[in-house]
């Protein structure tokens, strides 16, 4: 993928790969870092200046990224996955908790520290982002 400050990735990888986009402090050093859900079983964290700063290997594909704010705590990620798994992952790259649905995760939301997530079977799950 491309930006103004560099390029990550071959030429070949296509913009189909990209399955979601985030922008927080996941790490609390005061500056946003950039989350890239990723095909292939990734997400990448990068800083500002678009230098990888962690790569996390997925347990399946991912099909959606959200930022869950948290009152008095760090963002976390919440990455739906097409095996159905739902992932609440922090800033480290350390996954948190986890669900499992019985389809791929096609709908993922955040809101007041909780994630809401539906799955292509019909099914809906809260998960609280506690500090």
């Amino acid at each position: 993928f491309r930006a103004d400050s560099g390029m990550y990735g071959r030429e070949s990888l296509r913009n189909t790969n990209f399955r979601g986009l985030a922008v927080a402090d996941f790490d609390g050093d005061g500056e946003a870092e950039i989350a890239v859900a990723y095909n292939r079983s990734r997400l990448f964290f990068f800083n500002r200046e678009l230098k990888l700063q962690k790569l996390l290997v997925l347990p399946a594909n991912p099909t959606l990224l959200v930022t869950v704010e948290r009152a008095g705590a760090m963002p976390l990620l919440a990455v739906g996955c097409f095996d159905g798994s739902l992932l609440l992952v922090d800033g480290k790259g350390q996954i948190l908790r986890q669900a499992k649905f019985g389809a791929p995760v096609s709908a993922l939301a955040a809101a007041d520290g909780k994630v809401y997530a539906g799955s292509g079977n019909g099914e809906i799950a809260i998960l609280e982002a506690k500090p």
